[in-house]
């Protein structure tokens, strides 16, 4: 057998003239997406090595980074790398957590790995393996030659907790990161955008009040919570002439076994559940007498995403009749120039299910959003519109792992029919984006209260701002969803 070293066009070069029964090897580690292995795997077969859950028997890929969304969101990757309250683990102490979560939601220790490995099958793109590990279906596409993909996960002499570890090192660096994911998951890296590093956007942005306190230039709060399997991410947001906002709270409400005196609980997720007392019962201190008299401000509309646990959200908006709390997700299909649609949901467009009494949900451009919100990053502070966080957002608990989220994305140009648009996408694999998605929704309800009005004497004179009709119709400057401008 011969081996060519270099240029992979000058292997195919080489070897053109060989008899069509000879077997070519190409081989490496992919570098970014336009390295020549890329293609190459494209063209192929595409096998990955499927190993089998011992508990649930299900066969499946190891992948390092568990799935952010759908029905496997939380799944399919190794878990333990953050605590309770969702904040990252130090690499020395995520060694002593570190397991793997199956599909299914199965926990797999490191002991199992072997055996898994041992009754591994290559499976081809398109094609599925049955529990006693045969091939189901049809290749999806069945080309000239086989492409294998695999990555340190499935070595025995390299731990799942090395992996975690040689992560959480270099997550923080471009290089870091890029020598991850070339040399221990087999995957091309490319940085996206310019998005501002967690600290130096926490810098910048620190305003001269402290956390919890409403500056008293501002005149309602909105807030917003991110649901996600195991707990509730929320944050709240003042606003004030111009639309100058500032960050007043944000934290994680984690699940919890619910209490069999509790008939709340029962009857709702117990992390939505604990809203009520983190959010909509409380008030925050205004640093004195805010322009219309308040000296304590309670939050005018709460915002729950949707688009995860949808039935758990949508019991609990209904526990809350009114227009206080609302849910909220992101509408990839809304129209362009348009910011916001109600629409009633009455089945689960997935499964078909039907929802109980139906619902209603507010479709929101979130890429309009953000890109309003990055463009505030870097305006003029000392103009309307600014973008404030506290003064102690980097020393504050919580405030690294904040920043690190609403800095998680970058934009990209893309033409859509005809039309240059802006997309957002993580900048790496596995990265957490929900506070960013609070913000997002936070700045779209206060859009909706005032009616895209920011000149504070509009305010004044909307003693009783009208709600967008509850239509399919898209709204683009409705009044919001509260009745008035009190503390309420």
């Amino acid at each position: 057998m011969d081996r060519w070293q270099g240029s992979p066009n000058l292997a195919d070069e080489r070897t053109k003239a060989f008899p069509g029964n000879t077997t070519i090897f190409e081989e490496g580690t992919p570098i970014d997406a336009s390295a020549h292995l890329e293609p190459s795997y494209k063209a192929s077969d595409r096998r990955t090595f499927k190993v089998q859950c011992p508990h649930c028997g299900e066969y499946q890929q190891l992948r390092f980074f568990p799935y952010c969304r759908g029905e496997l969101a939380g799944k399919g990757g190794i878990g333990g790398l953050k605590d309770d309250r969702g904040n990252w683990r130090s690499p020395r102490e995520a060694r002593k957590h570190v397991h793997y979560i199956c599909v299914h939601g199965c926990r797999i220790d490191e002991d199992d790995k072997p055996e898994m490995v041992r009754r591994g099958v290559w499976c081809p793109d398109g094609q599925t393996v049955n529990r006693r590990g045969e091939l189901k279906g049809e290749p999806a596409n069945p080309g000239r030659h086989r492409g294998y993909r695999i990555n340190s996960l499935y070595s025995n002499s390299i731990t799942w907790a090395d992996a975690a570890e040689y992560y959480l090192t270099n997550r923080d660096t471009t290089e870091g990161l890029k020598r991850f994911f070339n040399d221990w998951l087999g995957m091309g890296f490319e940085p996206r955008g310019e998005t501002p590093k967690w600290k130096d956007l926490g810098l910048r942005l620190a305003g001269t009040y402290p956390r919890r306190a409403v500056p008293k230039v501002a005149y309602f709060l909105t807030a917003a919570a991110d649901v996600q399997l195991r707990g509730v991410y929320w944050s709240i947001r003042a606003w004030g002439h111009g639309k100058t906002s500032w960050l007043i709270d944000f934290g994680y409400l984690p699940k919890r076994q619910p209490s069999p005196d509790d008939d709340t609980q029962e009857q709702l997720a117990s992390d939505l559940a604990q809203l009520d007392a983190t959010i909509l019962d409380r008030y925050w201190d205004v640093a004195g007498e805010n322009p219309m008299g308040h000296s304590r401000l309670a939050v005018r509309v709460l915002g729950v995403d949707c688009g995860y646990r949808p039935n758990d959200v949508y019991a609990y908006v209904r526990a809350h009749p009114g227009d206080r709390v609302l849910a909220v997700r992101g509408d990839p299909k809304i129209v362009p120039g348009t910011l916001w649609r109600l629409s009633k949901l009455e089945r689960n467009a997935r499964t078909g299910k039907i929802y109980p009494e139906g619902t209603q949900a507010w479709g929101i451009e979130t890429n309009a959003y953000k890109t309003e919100i990055a463009d505030r990053w870097m305006a003029d502070r000392t103009q309307p519109g600014a973008w404030w966080l506290p003064e102690d957002i980097l020393a504050t608990d919580g405030g690294e792992d904040y920043l690190r989220q609403i800095t998680a994305e970058s934009r990209r140009a893309e033409v859509l029919n005809g039309r240059k648009v802006l997309r957002w996408d993580l900048i790496s694999h596995g990265a957490d984006n929900h506070y960013w998605d609070t913000e997002v929704y936070c700045c779209c309800l206060a859009d909706m209260v005032t009616g895209q009005q920011w000149d504070a004497r509009e305010w004044l004179k909307a003693a009783a701002p009208r709600r967008p009709q509850p239509t399919e119709q898209v709204q683009t400057r409705g009044r919001g969803p509260v009745s008035d401008f009190s503390a309420r």
